[in-house]
């Protein structure tokens, strides 16, 4: 038998352990993300080549070309930021209300958590930004005739 404190203790103890495997899970599934935003844009340069090398050869700095490509790699980030935060309020709201009700029983208020998720948005841009760096410095390093040579 617990006492009402020890049982809070207990449940909060239990909490802190799920909410640490899904910061773990958080982690891995952004470090995957990070892995596909490079692939892509790493694709994307490739597909490229010849474009931007006719974007060079009528007078676009490297700078202005890993400029573009980093671009590219924080719109991703937004748009799986935007829809996240379409999503996953609501994806939320069900686990909550409703499977962790029919599963313990209990039922806890639903408040996102609004730091945390605008600190995942920020992590989230950042990180697809910084993916996105090596695809920009392949893309700016690119020689122009051969870029233009390029089938």
């Amino acid at each position: 038998m617990l006492t009402n404190d020890e049982m809070k203790v207990a449940i909060r103890h239990l909490l802190d352990q799920v909410f640490a495997v899904m910061r773990t899970l958080e982690t891995v599934a952004l470090l995957i993300a990070v892995l596909g935003v490079l692939n892509a844009l790493f694709a994307s340069v490739l597909d490229r080549v010849r474009e931007i090398g006719v974007l060079r050869a009528v007078g676009m700095l490297k700078r202005q070309t890993r400029t573009m490509i980093l671009i590219e790699g924080a719109l991703i980030g937004v748009s799986g930021s935007a829809g996240g935060l379409l999503v996953g309020p609501w994806l939320g709201e069900i686990l909550l209300m409703h499977i962790n009700l029919i599963e313990t029983g209990w039922y806890f208020p639903y408040r996102p958590a609004w730091l945390s998720i605008a600190e995942s948005i920020v992590a989230v841009i950042a990180a697809s930004t910084l993916a996105a760096a090596y695809a920009a410095r392949r893309a700016a390093s690119l020689v122009v005739s051969d870029a233009l040579a390029y089938e």
